[in-house]
């Protein structure tokens, strides 16, 4: 549940109400991807720059759904409701005919903490140089999308079909050492769990394994 500090409350009442409202009773109807699209932007102006905090999540996960469904052409999306005691994928498409659920897990540099970045009002909208500390090597990115795709085959799912890697990284100083081959070998522990795995970076998605 989402809270208010007291000094905050008049104030931004109306905005969290927002969020209710779009978590609740906007994501979760089947919808076409250029709906769902249409939403989630909608939804983001509303949220500003807390898009990427906690309150944030509900929007994060339509904008992925609303991307990949419209990469892969399906005919309709929605969001998951958690309805079991089992963990629920994030997101199901329609593909002629045939649902398919999917799990969504980002992938970040090491150390780098988004919701305090975002705090900033400037923030993205003036550019950032990264300090020395901040950038990270090929070889560290690969350490945390194994950490995060171990963990999310750990689970045990109420159906689901693929997992979906978004890689929000950059600075990374051998960027060009992130190859197919790269993400195949990071993402290895998740062939056993998942029938796909994708992954979203450089502002493309590329599927990893398919069985």
């Amino acid at each position: 549940m989402l809270g208010l500090d007291s000094e905050e409350a008049p104030e931004r009442a109306h905005e969290y109400a927002a969020i209710i409202k779009f978590s609740e009773d906007c994501y979760f109807d089947w919808r076409s991807p250029t709906e769902l699209g249409r939403l989630k932007d909608e939804h983001r102006a509303s949220l500003g720059n807390r898009a990427m905090s906690g309150a944030g999540q509900t929007y994060r996960d339509a904008h992925v759904a609303a991307r990949f469904s419209q990469h892969r052409n399906a005919d309709f999306v929605r969001l998951l409701k958690t309805r079991s005691s089992q963990a629920t994928p994030d997101f199901a498409l329609l593909l002629a005919g045939s649902e398919q659920r999917f799990e969504i897990t980002e992938a970040d540099r090491p150390e780098r903490r988004r919701t305090l970045e975002y705090r900033d009002e400037t923030f993205p909208n003036e550019a950032r140089l990264l300090t020395e500390d901040e950038w990270t090597s090929a070889s560290e990115y690969k350490a945390v999308v194994r950490a995060i795709v171990l963990k999310k085959s750990a689970k045990i799912y109420d159906s689901c079909h693929g997992l979906i890697v978004w890689s929000n990284a950059f600075g990374i100083t051998d960027d060009e050492a992130i190859t197919s081959q790269w993400w195949s070998d990071a993402c290895a522990s998740g062939r056993k769990s998942f029938k796909e795995i994708w992954v979203h970076h450089r502002d493309r998605f590329e599927q990893i394994a398919s069985s």
